[in-house]
């Protein structure tokens, strides 16, 4: 009976120690500090969604998209876009048919007259008016610097809506 007593006390004794070593460990502080490597990074825009829950079914051997007009692209590497485009990427469009579509933080083509016949794929990074009407400013996220000119309305072509890895 005694030795049940004493192993009573023994473990109460440990248990106690337990909890009140715990209660003075800077376990709050430790993850405050964990959280706070994060509380520096910038608020950048993404891109504005487009599909809703009840539009993407994902069945045994097949993914539905239940939205009008998507269209598959396939990029070519210009490192412009890495890590997000790369070569072959397969992503999902939709024509523009409105700049209201656009938000900064897209991914959109659009044609330039630097360019004839070609394509550029780069990120909304900001949207105006000015004298000759709405505009955005893009740039490829891999670049240092803005792509030259402003993108009017009528070089828009199509918004990235899905990136398939």
């Amino acid at each position: 009976m005694s030795k049940l007593i004493i192993s009573i006390i023994i473990a109460f004794s440990l248990g106690w120690l337990a909890s009140t070593t715990l209660a003075q460990a800077p376990v709050v502080e430790q993850a405050q500090e964990r959280i706070s490597i994060f509380a520096d990074a910038p608020d950048v825009p993404g891109p504005a969604d487009v599909l809703l829950d009840n539009d993407v079914h994902v069945l045994p051997n097949k993914v539905e998209i239940l939205q009008a007009g998507i269209i598959p692209a396939v990029f070519e590497d210009t490192n412009s876009m890495a890590p997000v485009l790369d070569t072959q990427t397969l992503a999902l469009e939709l024509t523009i048919t409105d700049p209201s579509q656009v938000q900064v933080g897209d991914i959109v083509s659009y044609e330039t007259p630097l360019a004839p016949g070609a394509f550029i794929v780069h990120r909304v990074v900001e949207i105006g008016t000015d004298d000759d009407g709405w505009y955005a400013v893009m740039k490829g996220d891999n670049l240092q610097t803005t792509d030259p000119g402003k993108v009017r309305e009528d070089q828009l072509r199509r918004k990235v809506i899905g990136i398939l890895y």
